[in-house]
C-alpha cells in the first residue's frame, strides 16, 4: 500500500501513514523510538486489504 512516513531524530517522534483502497488513511505514530521499524512492524499486522474492501453504509 502507498503511504509515507516521517521522521524527527531529535525527539525520536515517528509517524507512518498508509492508505487503505481509495478511502482511509491510516496513521501509526510513535516516540521514543530508535527509528522507524517499530512502526513499520506494526503495520505489517494489519489487515490493510480487509480494510480497504469495507464498504460505506447505504445512506452515508
Amino acid at each position: 500500500n502507498p503511504g509515507f512516513e516521517k521522521w524527527d531524530t531529535s525527539s525520536k517522534r515517528g509517524e507512518l501513514n498508509i492508505f487503505a483502497g481509495k478511502r482511509f488513511m491510516v496513521t501509526i505514530e510513535g516516540r521514543d523510538l530508535a527509528d522507524t521499524k517499530v512502526l513499520h512492524e506494526f503495520a505489517t499486522k494489519m489487515d490493510m486489504a480487509k480494510l480497504a474492501a469495507l464498504q460505506a453504509k447505504p445512506g452515508s
